[in-house]
């Protein structure tokens, strides 16, 4: 222990203190950058789950965009859609599920474009989603996130897509 009436003393004893309180102070300053390291790896761990799931988002809304399609080609059963549904509108269904397939494979591969192709079949299946709104009106929820990542990438690069 230092006893601060005798600082000028150089006794081994005080020595031997000043080295352990240095130790503890880098074993503190070490201690610092690992907590940094583990926060990083839990929120890396966090970032990779969210985009796992924004992809399912995206990758589930185009997979539903292939109900318009099959409607239009009378492929399958499907009777809760009494709505008809032209062979071009269901091109277009396709089209725009196609477009939501390659977002969520170009967001999983975070490949730069991935807003681009984004914006353009959010903007295709609201023109779609209001056509037949009495079926479709929460596909505009889907849309609405897909939009917010586009966002959210905007803000990231300073507004530059």
């Amino acid at each position: 222990m230092i006893n601060i009436s005798t600082i000028g003393d150089t006794s081994y004893r005080d020595h031997k203190t000043s080295w352990i309180l240095l130790g503890v102070i880098i074993s503190g300053a070490i201690k610092i950058p690992a907590f940094f390291l583990e926060l990083q790896k839990r929120l890396s761990w966090n970032y990779t789950i969210i985009t796992y799931l924004f992809t399912c988002i995206i990758l589930l809304h185009g997979l539903i965009h292939l109900m318009g399609f099959a409607k239009g080609f009378n492929y399958g059963f499907n009777s809760q859609i009494t709505i008809g549904v032209s062979k071009i509108a269901g091109v277009f269904w396709l089209i725009t599920a196609a477009l939501f397939i390659a977002v969520a494979m170009l967001y999983l591969f975070k490949n730069a474009g991935w807003p681009y192709v984004a914006i353009s079949s959010v903007v295709l299946s609201q023109i779609l989603i209001v056509a037949v709104w009495k079926y479709a009106k929460y596909g505009t929820i889907a849309n609405l996130i897909v939009l917010l990542l586009v966002l959210s990438k905007c803000v990231d690069s300073d507004f530059a897509i």
